[in-house]
C-alpha cells in the first residue's frame, strides 16, 4: 500500500502541485501526489494530441474522492490543444457551416463529459476544474473584425454546453501568437462578458503565456507588474474568476510571441531572482498553481 504524508500548507507559498498523467486510475495518480505533499494537481486524460479521452469508472471516483479529502488536494485536468472553442483554421463555428458545427457539437460533448468528472472534486473548500485555450483563426485572418466574430463564436461554443452541477471551464491565456484567441486580459474580458452562465466559467494564467505576450506592466518578474497584474484582473474581472495559475518560465524574451516554458528560475522571467518568484507566490495563497515541468522545480517551490 502506498504511504501517504502530508506536508505543512503554510510552509508553500500557495497551494503548489504539478502537471501530471493519469497513471491508469485517478486513485493512483491523487496518491502519488499526496506523497510528495502536494495540494495541487492538473491532469490529462489522454494525448494533448489527440480527440480521444479516457473514461472514468464511478468506483475510481469515489476512492479518489476520499483519497481528495484526506489530504486536501485542487483537481484540475487539461483538454486537449486540438480543441478550438471557435471553429476551425478553416470555418469559424456556427456560420451555417453543417460539417463544422457537428465537429464543434462533438467537442461539446466530450468537454461535457470531462467537467461532470471533474465537477466531482469541485466541492466544499477543495477547487477543481478543466482547463481549455479557447481557440485560434488561421492566420490569414488576422484582423479585428474576424477576431470579434471567433470570440464571438467561442462564446456561442460555451453557451451551448450543458454545465454539470458544480463544473468550472477555466479559460487559459496564450502567448501572444497572432491567430491565437485570449492574448490578454481584454481579450479574455470580452469572451467573458458573453458567456451566459458564469458561475460555471472561470480564468487559468500562464506565467510563460503572460511574459511572451509582452503586455505593458505585465511582467511577472518585476515586483511593481506583480502587483499592476493583480490590480487589472481584479478590476476588469474580479480576482473570485483567477481559479488556477500554470507556473513557469520563460526560455524566450518578454513579448518574443512564443509558448515556451523553461525550468523555474533559469528562465527570462525570474533568472535566478527567486526572491521576486517569492513574492509572486505570496501574492497567490488563495489560488492554486501547477509547475508544468517537471518534479524539480516542485523541490525549487518548497525550498524557497
Amino acid at each position: 500500500m502506498t504511504n501517504i504524508f502530508f506536508c505543512d500548507r503554510t510552509n508553500l507559498g500557495s497551494s503548489i502541485g504539478l502537471d501530471s498523467s493519469v497513471d491508469k486510475k485517478l486513485t493512483n495518480t491523487f496518491k502519488y501526489a499526496s506523497t510528495l505533499g502536494m495540494y495541487s494537481i492538473q491532469l490529462c486524460f489522454g494525448s494533448m494530441e489527440s480527440y480521444t479521452r479516457s473514461k472514468v469508472k464511478d468506483s475510481d471516483i469515489i476512492s479518489a474522492k476520499k483519497i481528495q479529502d484526506r489530504s486536501g488536494l485542487h483537481i484540475f485536468s487539461h483538454m486537449p490543444y486540438l480543441y478550438n472553442l471557435c471553429g476551425s483554421s478553416k470555418q469559424i463555428a456556427w456560420e451555417d457551416n453543417k460539417e463544422q458545427n457537428n465537429k464543434t457539437l462533438a467537442m461539446i460533448k466530450s468537454m461535457e463529459y470531462e467537467l461532470g468528472i471533474f465537477a466531482k472534486f469541485n466541492t466544499g473548500k477543495y477547487k477543481s476544474g478543466c482547463v481549455v485555450h479557447p481557440g485560434n483563426l488561421n492566420k490569414s485572418q488576422e484582423n479585428k473584425k474576424i477576431l470579434q466574430k471567433g470570440i464571438e463564436a467561442i462564446a456561442q461554443t460555451i453557451n451551448k454546453i450543458k454545465f454539470p452541477e458544480n463544473s468550472m471551464l477555466l479559460l487559459e491565456n496564450c502567448a501572444g501568437e497572432k491567430n491565437k484567441i485570449a492574448k490578454n486580459l481584454d481579450e479574455l474580458v470580452k469572451i467573458y462578458e458573453l458567456v451566459k452562465c458564469k458561475k460555471n466559467v472561470g480564468i487559468c494564467i500562464d506565467t510563460c503565456h503572460l511574459y511572451g505576450c509582452g503586455e505593458k506592466n505585465m511582467n511577472m518578474g518585476k515586483v511593481d507588474d506583480i502587483n499592476n497584474f493583480f490590480k487589472e484582473f481584479d478590476h476588469k474581472l474580479g480576482l473570485d474568476k483567477l481559479k488556477l495559475i500554470h507556473l513557469n518560465d520563460s526560455k524566450e524574451k518578454f513579448g518574443s510571441c512564443k509558448d515556451r516554458h523553461e525550468y523555474i528560475g533559469q528562465g527570462f522571467i525570474w533568472n535566478e531572482n527567486l526572491s521576486i518568484l517569492s513574492y509572486f507566490l505570496d501574492k497567490t495563497r488563495e489560488i492554486p498553481v501547477v509547475l508544468e515541468t517537471c518534479i524539480d522545480d516542485y523541490y525549487v517551490i518548497q525550498s524557497l
